[in-house]
């Protein structure tokens, strides 16, 4: 295999490597963001009905 091809074949891998990390790092974000918003949604509810509770009293 000649130099050039061998510099495209390693090239091609750091890049496939790369874009494996960078959809790992971005799966651990979307996950991290979700429950986030989970957590919120819960806290909101929670929120909304100690609310709604005081005001029917």
């Amino acid at each position: 295999m000649s130099q050039r091809g061998r510099d495209v074949q390693q090239r091609a891998v750091a890049s496939r490597h790369c874009c494996i990390a960078f959809l790992a790092r971005l799966k651990w974000a979307v996950a991290r963001l979700g429950v986030a918003v989970f957590y919120g949604a819960v806290a909101a509810g929670v929120g909304l009905v100690n609310a709604w509770v005081k005001d029917s009293k």
